[in-house]
């Protein structure tokens, strides 16, 4: 996969802040905004998620068409940058590994590239001009609202999936029953450290996974959104009445790109759970600064900006 480097402030924004901003121009006007980005430097990350979530649908749950890209062409005057999801915590761990092989220091990813479907494409997209050359070379030539148009005509309902739900509901359950409310325990750790490999189809590291896990744990660099996942699920799995909802599968995939981005919004639940883990982490001598960056809207952000 070909990334490229992103400078400036990166700022995520959770669909809810998104249509605040393009539809109803809260707490700025779209087009203020966006000569606000381009004097700072800053640009708005975009992902599958928080795209697919800002698309309006109707009471059947199908999307909105014509509503929808009105708000995707206004999404459009931002200055935007796109952060690629499927195998982020995969490179994480590659450059982990080869760097606890090599006894140095895990080298800092930029997980960003140039158009929206490549944040989700299942083929890297260096290998699509090889694979499917007319495809690629009509996505290049898409704006993002044409990309839109073009899944929708495909049939794709651009929605979460009930059985992806289901599944992180039936592994916190199984997790629950392992180790209750308890957090930061080391075995969750090393097990979680293990799940990767075997996810990955990794042999077990020289060294052995006690000491990948260890080096992992205190080498800030390494696999950093990974590891504040693996922090916010355990404050998600310890409260054991909460239930899995709609909508939080995709929250929880954003607080991967935490340490990606400069500042981030997220609602009220997940922002509670990475303050847990952020006071945990501090206890434990681990401080994480990705998890300081997070805030309630929009006007937090800009807030925070002016101050």
């Amino acid at each position: 996969m070909k990334f490229k480097r992103v400078d400036g402030d990166r700022l995520f924004l959770d669909s809810r802040d998104l249509i605040a901003l393009v539809e109803h121009g809260r707490p700025v006007n779209a087009r203020e905004f966006a000569k606000e980005l381009t004097d700072r430097p800053a640009r708005i990350v975009l992902t599958y998620t928080n795209v697919t979530e800002l698309l309006p649908r109707n009471a059947a749950g199908g999307v909105e068409r014509s509503r929808a890209l009105a708000l995707v062409e206004e999404l459009e005057r931002l200055p935007l940058a796109f952060l690629r999801q499927p195998d982020l915590a995969r490179r994480e761990f590659e450059e982990a590994r080869r760097a606890f092989a090599e006894r140095r220091r895990p080298r800092l990813l930029h997980p960003y590239v140039d158009q929206w479907w490549e944040t989700f494409s299942r083929i890297p997209s260096e290998f699509v001009p090889h694979l499917r050359p007319k495809l690629y070379g009509a996505l290049r030539r898409m704006t993002l609202s044409e990309e839109i148009s073009a899944l929708l005509d495909s049939g794709d309902d651009l929605g979460e999936k009930p059985d992806h739900v289901a599944m992180l509901a039936e592994a916190l359950d199984e997790d629950r029953a392992r180790h209750g409310s308890k957090r930061g325990v080391a075995e969750t750790w090393l097990a979680a450290i293990q799940k990767s490999f075997m996810r990955f189809g990794w042999p077990e590291p020289d060294g052995g996974y006690e000491a990948f896990a260890q080096f992992v744990k205190e080498t800030p660099e390494a696999c950093p959104g990974w590891s504040i996942g693996v922090a916010v699920y355990e404050e998600s799995r310890s409260n054991i009445t909460s239930r899995v909802k709609s909508g939080d599968i995709t929250d929880f995939s954003h607080v991967h790109f935490l340490p990606y981005v400069m500042h981030a919004t997220l609602d009220r639940a997940w922002r509670s759970r990475c303050a847990q883990a952020a006071q945990r982490l501090v206890r434990e001598g681990h401080p994480e600064q990705a998890l300081q960056r997070i805030y309630a809207n929009l006007a937090e952000v800009r807030a925070a900006w002016a101050g």
